[in-house]
């Protein structure tokens, strides 16, 4: 496994989950509900509660309705409408389609099973918006709008929103109308400190599967998302040390798919190997490094703290990083063209 040799021993860090109640594609062999399952029986294991899971509640949604959502938003004069009733302050959604109100029975008692474990429900946006491509009065419907699913579960310990995609505005003004609506509903905001792609493997490793996976491809695989996820915490680990000469809590994020579940167990047991121990995410909330923002707009991709603070600071972002988790996430895609012929 390729490391910087970054001593993560003491490293403390925060565990949390995006896109609930589901995310990416599904494995046949793992129905959504043994996903949850197998997500909280490993946090069990491992003794990490209070997880808070980011609800994007359109998933709710029943499947035909969801897709002709969004066939339909592809085009711009629906988009052009859809802004036009946010800035009047009703949701189009609701009136294009009766059926817009009804939820998925199976993913509720996903959304159950995990608060009945003792982990929490944070904010996503209804939709997953990313916000540089949103208009901002629409995506604060989409805040509002989840926060209706929100409270149907028992309140969480922190009232948490996590901007998708990491993306939190491409003008001061976005940007700005966003925090202050968060701001004034109480919210504080979930960041991320460390993001490896996690989806990636999660979207590749179903299509591998279904197509047969032999033992040895599989081992690759999961031996290649394990090396990324050291790599890029590390990083983060090297680049917080360059920023604040000391170590911060950390907040890794992860994605609710069926990969990362099966693998998740490996996971955090590389993670203690390597002397990282778990935390709340209200205790690494408290570190200022993590919690205060920043007066920087970012146009292009979502970034995390680290990389955020490396920019605001005019450092150079961890590229070394980067090309290493874009070759290994490359890497993902040829696994089943040198298969051994070993079937599972």
């Amino acid at each position: 496994m390729r490391k910087l040799d970054v001593d993560l021993k003491g490293i403390r860090m925060c565990v949390s989950v995006d896109d609930l109640p589901v995310h990416g594609p599904e494995l046949p062999s793992l129905s959504r509900l043994k996903v949850a399952e197998t997500f909280t029986d490993t946090f069990g294991k491992f003794g990490i509660s209070g997880v808070y899971g980011f609800i994007n509640g359109a998933s709710t949604e029943p499947s035909v309705v969801t897709e002709n959502w969004r066939r339909l938003s592809k085009l711009k004069t629906v988009r052009k409408l859809v802004n036009v009733s946010a800035r009047l302050g009703f949701d189009l959604n609701c009136y294009m389609n009766s059926q817009i109100m009804e939820t998925s029975v199976e993913y509720l008692e996903i959304l159950n099973h995990w608060v009945d474990c003792g982990h929490f429900l944070g904010n996503h946006n209804y939709w997953h918006s990313d916000l540089n491509t949103t208009d901002a009065n629409l995506f604060l419907v989409g805040i509002k709008r989840n926060e209706k699913l929100i409270a149907r579960f028992p309140p969480s310990k922190t009232k948490l929103f996590r901007y998708p995609y990491l993306k939190e505005g491409n003008t001061i003004t976005k940007r700005d109308k966003v925090r202050e609506y968060l701001t004034n509903r109480g919210y504080a905001t979930a960041p991320v400190t460390v993001n490896f792609n996690d989806w990636a493997w999660n979207r590749a490793f179903v299509g591998h599967a279904k197509g047969g996976f032999s033992r040895i491809d599989e081992e690759r695989f999961i031996s290649n998302y394990l090396e990324v996820a050291q790599l890029s915490l590390e990083g983060a680990v090297f680049g917080s040390r360059k920023l604040f000469g000391r170590d911060i809590p950390h907040i890794l994020v992860l994605h609710f798919g069926a990969f990362t579940a099966i693998s998740l167990d490996r996971l955090l047991t590389n993670f203690i190997d390597s002397g990282v121990r778990f935390v709340s995410m209200e205790e690494a909330l408290q570190d200022s490094a993590i919690a205060e923002p920043l007066d920087i707009v970012v146009e292009g991709k979502g970034l995390t703290v680290i990389e955020q603070r490396l920019l605001a600071n005019n450092e150079p972002i961890n590229k070394f990083i980067r090309a290493v988790v874009r070759e290994a996430v490359g890497d993902t895609r040829a696994l089943s063209e040198s298969s051994s012929g070993e079937q599972r």
